[in-house]
């Protein structure tokens, strides 16, 4: 009996592990999918660039904090984040009908910082028992 009992804690320690992280991976796909197609879908193009860079960029910081990070440093998740907006900028160059544009890794790099920042605090509210 206790040793079922360690196996179900394990059992569920890896599903919450594979969740975090398919909710990391998942939306990163899609995001790099809407990126670089020649032309994104209507709910992605109803969004201004800004407030859709911004919204994608918080959420995968976060994500990917509670993914694979957790209380690492925030400086990789920046600059993993950064490195992916830069390539998708990139990349778009040779898509027609797509433009790369330095103003996009700036928004990038804002919705980044709300999303560390996001993340940061729900960590601590967590830890001191809010």
């Amino acid at each position: 009996m206790l040793v079922w009992g360690r196996f179900r804690g394990l059992a569920n320690a890896d599903v919450r592990v594979a969740f975090t992280r398919a909710a990391f991976w998942i939306p990163l796909a899609l995001c790099a999918g809407a990126a670089l197609s020649a032309n994104p879908s209507g709910a992605v193009a109803s969004l201004s660039g800004v407030t859709a860079h911004s919204i994608a960029f918080a959420y995968l910081a976060a994500a990917l904090f509670a993914a694979h990070f957790r209380s690492g440093p925030t400086v990789a998740v920046v600059l993993w984040l950064l490195a992916f907006g830069v390539l998708i900028e990139v990349a778009q160059t040779f898509i027609d009908g797509r433009s790369g544009e330095l103003l996009d890794v700036a928004v990038d790099a804002v919705g980044i910082a709300i999303g560390c920042v996001a993340y940061r605090i729900w960590a601590w509210r967590c830890a001191s028992g809010g």
